[in-house]
């Protein structure tokens, strides 16, 4: 058996950069999660160019400061940024399609910056979500990423998808 330790928010400030890359140089980090749309995202990705053992996933983002697109109506506040209490929102007022378009954009931004993409999860679990599943599902066939945590929804949802190996 093998245990991976991941630290998510990755991007999300330099002071957070600063203390995932410490935990990995000096401690048991092995995997981290970056946020594509987040304001220490150039400075994370430097960092991973010093560390090419440290596994890296993209962590969807939702609720956090802005999204990659900058198109969306349904998923956005009145400035542009992400609301921050999605749960708190309708199914109904959200427009799925921007959400996927969203998804697929952030890891788009991950790729493009050359970054071997381990995995997918997301902030505050919003991949676990009943009303993201078809998103999810869409998302991972095509990118085909393993998912971390698997495939639970609200945990009411039957379906989990464990990891080979583990």
């Amino acid at each position: 058996m093998r245990l991976i330790i991941n630290a998510d928010d990755f991007g999300l400030s330099r002071g957070v950069n600063y203390g995932i890359i410490d935990a990995h140089k000096n401690g048991v980090i092995k995997s981290t999660s970056i946020m594509a749309g987040m304001p220490g995202f150039d400075h994370a990705v430097e960092f991973l160019k010093d560390c090419p053992e440290l596994g890296c996933g993209v962590h969807l983002t939702l609720s956090a400061y802005k999204p990659v697109l900058k198109t969306h109506k349904t998923i956005v506040d009145e400035n542009g940024y992400f609301y921050k209490r999605i749960y708190n929102k309708k199914v109904e007022d959200f427009d799925l399609n921007e959400i996927y378009n969203e998804f697929c954009a952030q890891i788009e931004k991950v790729k493009a910056w050359g970054i071997n993409i381990t995995h997918i999860d997301s902030h505050h679990h919003i991949h676990m979500s009943e009303i993201l599943k078809p998103v999810i599902e869409k998302i991972l066939e095509k990118y085909n990423f393993p998912i971390r945590g698997g495939l639970r929804y609200d945990l009411n949802y039957n379906k989990i998808v464990p990891y080979e190996g583990i």
